[in-house]
């Protein structure tokens, strides 16, 4: 963490600034990181402890992944994945599976198609 300090040079009318560092916090907090974009991946390689991901199809998963490694490996380091995912949990699959089907049989075309407009125009890769 850095502090700026106030101090006065040899002639008392020109203050000046100084940079005092103190020792980084022990130990370091993880850094999450989660973007698809192409540019991405090499600084969450380089950078980040965990890469995040959205839920997609497994090879689309798996693929992002085997590139955030290898990326990774590129600077000697380990990286863990995490996946963000919407869950409906039920006391039955059958049960998750009716209220899954009951929101979306309450879409309308017209709110599919205006979602999938909105999506398609975001900068977003996984929006996209």
């Amino acid at each position: 963490m850095c502090t700026l300090e106030r101090s006065t040079s040899a002639a008392p009318t020109t203050p000046s600034r100084t940079l005092g560092c103190r020792a980084p916090p022990a130990p370091l907090p993880c850094i999450y990181f989660g973007s698809s974009s192409a540019a991405a991946l090499p600084v969450a390689g380089r950078f980040a402890d965990v890469y995040l991901t959205w839920g997609e199809p497994p090879q689309a998963a798996a693929a992002k992944i085997d590139k955030v490694r290898a990326e990774a490996a590129a600077h000697g380091r380990k990286i863990r994945f995490g996946i963000r995912l919407h869950t409906i949990s039920r006391d039955t699959s059958d049960a998750a599976w009716a209220v899954a089907d009951q929101l979306l049989a309450d879409l309308t075309a017209e709110q599919i198609a205006k979602a999938t407009a909105l999506h398609a125009k975001s900068e977003s890769e996984g929006q996209r």
